[in-house]
């Protein structure tokens, strides 16, 4: 049975507040052409100016949406400026007014890229993170992944987590491999009363053709404190995934499997209590773990908190098994050609990315084919 994760970062759309924005040597330009618009009178110039305030990144923030756009239907939810009574524009008004749209469409190629990249895996059991919802996830599989020679899924399962951007998580499972349950971890707090995973962690327990095991998918904070708070917020977090995992192993489950979106390297802090203080094993410290290596010197070079030899890319997606389920591991390996190198010609990519805008994820696919 081969099983795979993979952050996704969205099928069809991604918050603007998570998309990367441009930072270059134009930042300067852009300033100083603001600076003129603004003392300035032309008929077009309030579009530029609209332009160049998202680019700088001088948006106001506010908490409260302005328009919700559904993958489903393109459905919009509308809210006004002020907050009167009335929820949308209408005929009384004449239709004016305006909305502020949450998510922006990522481009037809990285969609095809991301269904490239998952037909090529080929799992028997996939774990996707960052997914809009289950409708986005029906659509994406009838409209992309049918659409290729392979068996297609037929379980779905997915957990929407604490993150209102879009953020959730989804298995999908083939004909033989069945989810016999779910447990949503994400309601636990913190010592301030907070919850302490903004995004989300999830627990599914699999059936397959002869034994059963367990899935903990979990993805940790990588934003919005202090680099030390973050750290400390991941150990915590860790420490969470570690007491669900030790659970299950003291109620005699054997075969589980951990796995997500840490953020961090393996040696640091904030992971410990999962990779020192559990019996825990991460794939990548297994013999079978393959992937085409860095191109030119760096295929014999290992750096520090990376991969593996080769594998130059910082380790921060990880899947880890319990001893008993390490020692049926048959192969394993990391699929990084959706990925747009940060340096030319570093690794293997599809051979129809040519730009970052178009690349899959940033993340890499982690797979596992284990007997069971």
């Amino acid at each position: 049975m081969k099983i795979a994760f993979y952050n996704i970062e969205n099928l069809f759309f991604r918050h603007r507040d998570l998309l990367e924005k441009p930072k270059s040597h134009n930042l300067s330009s852009w300033r100083e052409e603001l600076d003129t618009l603004l003392n300035t009178r032309s008929g077009r110039r309030y579009e530029r100016i609209r332009e160049l305030v998202y680019l700088l990144g001088f948006e106001h923030k506010d908490p409260f949406r302005y328009g919700y756009l559904n993958r489903k239907g393109m459905v919009m939810a509308m809210k006004p400026q002020h907050y009167e009574i009335s929820t949308r524009a209408g005929n009384l008004s004449d239709w004016q007014g305006w909305i502020e749209i949450e998510n922006r469409p990522l481009s037809a190629t990285s969609i095809h890229h991301k269904a490239q990249v998952l037909v090529e895996t080929n799992a028997d059991v996939l774990v996707l993170q960052e997914v809009e919802g289950k409708s986005a996830v029906k659509i994406f599989h009838e409209n992309y992944i049918s659409k290729y020679p392979i068996e297609p899924y037929q379980e779905l399962v997915f957990s929407p987590g604490n993150d209102d951007r879009n953020l959730g998580q989804a298995l999908l499972t083939r004909k033989g491999v069945k989810p016999d349950s779910v447990g949503i971890l994400n309601q636990e707090r913190d010592s301030s009363g907070e919850l302490l995973f903004d995004k989300d962690v999830a627990a599914f327990r699999i059936t397959g053709k002869s034994q059963s095991f367990w899935i903990l998918s979990a993805e940790f904070s990588n934003e919005g404190l202090a680099k030390e708070e973050l750290e400390q917020k991941r150990f915590r977090q860790s420490q969470a995934v570690a007491r669900a995992y030790q659970k299950l192993r003291a109620t005699g489950n054997e075969h589980i499997l951990v796995m997500g979106t840490f953020f961090a390297v393996s040696y640091c802090y904030s992971l410990s209590p999962l990779l020192k203080d559990t019996d825990l094993r991460s794939i990548t410290r297994h013999s079978q773990f393959q992937g085409p290596r860095d191109l030119g010197r760096g295929g014999d070079y290992y750096s520090l908190g990376a991969y593996g030899r080769g594998l130059n890319m910082k380790e921060e997606v990880y899947v880890l098994t319990s001893p008993e389920l390490f020692s049926k591991i048959e192969r394993c390996g990391i699929d990084r050609r959706g990925i747009w190198p940060v340096k030319e010609n570093q690794w293997k990519i599809l051979t129809t990315l040519k730009q970052k805008e178009d690349q899959a994820s940033h993340f890499p696919v982690l797979w596992v084919k284990v007997d069971i």
